[in-house]
């Protein structure tokens, strides 16, 4: 990754996963991380367009994530989005709901372990720096 450090807003209310993501990408990829527990925290700070990359939960008890990535792929398309649920149908069937989120540039499922996380998140911030 650049010498440039990278912005990413994560938006999930449980705090286990806030505090992994949070240690995985602040402390071991050296990434500036700001984080939002709920739909409309998110939503406000996600359109700020202060961010390379936004990583949202799909289920929030106010809202879904998908409508928050879609939102700034229409208001920032050069800005990542990264999708991070337990949703039965992303579960059972990726492709199919990658489909129908064409909006969403990375998926990863519940549960997931670090490595993969910061690969994804390193790859995504990388395409990102060399989008016009």
């Amino acid at each position: 990754m650049s010498e440039k450090t990278k912005n990413v807003l994560h938006i999930e209310d449980e705090s286990s996963i806030c505090t992994l993501i949070k240690n995985a990408l602040e402390c071991v990829a050296g990434i500036n991380l700001t984080q939002k527990m709920n739909f409309s925290e998110g939503f406000k700070e996600a359109l700020s367009g202060r961010y390379e990359l936004i990583i949202s939960d799909g289920t929030l008890p106010d809202g879904h994530g998908t409508a928050i990535l879609k939102a700034v792929s229409e208001s920032y398309p050069a800005t990542r989005t990264m999708l991070v649920s337990a949703d039965n149908d992303f579960v059972s069937d990726p492709e199919g709901y990658a489909l129908k989120h064409p909006y969403i540039t990375a998926f990863l499922s519940k549960p997931f372990s670090v490595i993969p996380l910061i690969e994804k998140v390193e790859a995504l911030l990388a395409q990102q720096s060399i989008t016009p």
